[in-house]
C-alpha cells in the first residue's frame, strides 16, 4: 500500500525494513528473474543496497538512505514454560510439535514468503493445524501468548513482553530472517540529468567508478522527508544524494 502512495506522491518518505521490504520484491510468487536473484541476507547494509537495486527493477522510483545502526528483527517466541516441557530452543525444534501448539501467526504470513516460508522450510505443515491469526510484532499476540491462548507467536525482537514476561527466542537455526535494520525510504521529487553523466559511463579514470554497461545509471535526486525513526533525518527536511 504504501508503495501505491508513494508513486502516487501522497508521502514522500517511509521507514522500511530492509530485509522485509526487499523480500517483498525478491522472494514473491511471480517476481521476475531478476529480482529473484537478488539475494536476501544477513547484513544490513548490502541489504539496503539490494533493496535499492530490487527498487530499480521493480519501477519503483525511490531512494533508500542510511540504515539505521540497530535491528528490530522477526522473532519466533515460545513461553519458558512451553520450551521446558518440550524441549524447544530453535526452530527446528517446532516440526516434532507442530500439532501440540496453538500457533499464533499474522493473516498475512500466506502471503509473506518470511513468515510462510520460514515456517515451510522448517518442515512445519502449513496451515498449522492450530491457527490464531494476530498481527506479527503487536501487543495483542505478545498477550495471547502470555495467557496460554497460544504457544508460539511472531514478536519483534525489541517487543518489551519478551523480557517482561521471560518468552524465549527460538534460534533461527537456518538462518531464514534477514537483517532488518530500519532505513527511510524516499521518493524522488527531482532527477537530476548532469553532463558529468557522460563521463560517468567512460571507461576511462576518472574521480568514480565507471557505470558498466547493464549496470544502473547514476543520478541525483531530492525529496523531502515526512516521516522517519531515523535520528539523523528530521521530518521535514529536504533531503538530496546520489540515486543508484
Amino acid at each position: 500500500m504504501y508503495c501505491l502512495q508513494l508513486l502516487r506522491g501522497q508521502v514522500d518518505l517511509v521507514p522500511e525494513y530492509v530485509g522485509s521490504g526487499l523480500g517483498y520484491y525478491t522472494l514473491a510468487d511471480g517476481a521476475s528473474e531478476e529480482l529473484a536473484a537478488i539475494e536476501v541476507t544477513g547484513d544490513g547494509a548490502t541489504n539496503a543496497a539490494n533493496l535499492q537495486q530490487a527498487l530499480t527493477l521493480a519501477g519503483v522510483d525511490a531512494t533508500v538512505l542510511g540504515i539505521s545502526a540497530g535491528e528490530d528483527t522477526n522473532a519466533a517466541v515460545v513461553r519458558a514454560d512451553t520450551s521446558t516441557e518440550l524441549g524447544i530452543t530453535k526452530m527446528s525444534d517446532l516440526a516434532a510439535h507442530q500439532d501440540d501448539l496453538v500457533w499464533g501467526i499474522p493473516p498475512d504470513c500466506a502471503s509473506n514468503p518470511l513468515c510462510k516460508g520460514a515456517i515451510e522450510a522448517y518442515g512445519i505443515t502449513y496451515p498449522p493445524k492450530e491457527l490464531v491469526e494476530l498481527a506479527a510484532c503487536d501487543a495483542p499476540i505478545a498477550e495471547a501468548l502470555n495467557q496460554n491462548a497460544v504457544d508460539f507467536a511472531w514478536l519483534c525482537s525489541t517487543q518489551p513482553q519478551i523480557a517482561q514476561y521471560g518468552f524465549v527466542v527460538l534460534e533461527d537455526d537456518l538462518d531464514t530472517q534477514p537483517a532488518e535494520n530500519m532505513a527511510p525510504l524516499v521518493r524522488n521529487d527531482f532527477l537530476s540529468v548532469d553532463p558529468a553523466m557522460r563521463g560517468w559511463v567512460n571507461a576511462a579514470a576518472n574521480y568514480s567508478q565507471p557505470v558498466a554497461i547493464g549496470d544502473v545509471m547514476r543520478s541525483f535526486a531530492a525529496g523531502e522527508i515526512v516521516g522517519s525513526r531515523h535520528p539523523g533525518f528530521a521530518v521535514g527536511e529536504r533531503v538530496m544524494g546520489s540515486c543508484s
